[in-house]
C-alpha cells in the first residue's frame, strides 16, 4: 500500500534530514512513484540550462527507447527541496 510504503519512508528520516536524504529516502522512491515515475524516469542535480544551475530532482516519462535518466532533456516535473531553517 503507497501509504503505508509513505509513512514508513517519512517515519526513516532522521531529525536533521538534509536534501540528499531526503531525496534519496523519501522523494525519489515513494512520492515520485504516487505522481507514475519510476526510477528511469528521474534524475538528480538536473541542469536546467540557466548556467550552472540546477535542480534537485527532474523526471519525465519515457518514451519509447529513450531513457530519461541516461538523455536528462526535457524535464516536465522539476523538484527543488528545501529544508526549514
Amino acid at each position: 500500500m503507497i501509504d503505508s510504503d509513505l509513512k514508513k519512508a517519512w517515519l526513516s528520516l532522521s531529525p536533521d534530514a538534509n536534501e540528499p536524504e531526503i531525496a534519496f529516502k523519501l522523494v525519489i522512491p515513494e512520492i515520485l512513484k504516487i505522481f507514475g515515475f519510476n526510477q528511469q524516469e528521474v534524475c538528480q542535480q538536473y541542469l536546467t540550462g540557466r548556467g550552472a544551475k540546477a535542480v534537485d530532482i527532474a523526471a519525465r516519462k519515457n518514451t519509447g527507447e529513450e531513457d530519461f535518466s541516461h538523455t536528462k532533456q526535457d524535464a516536465t516535473l522539476i523538484v527543488e527541496l528545501k529544508k526549514d531553517n
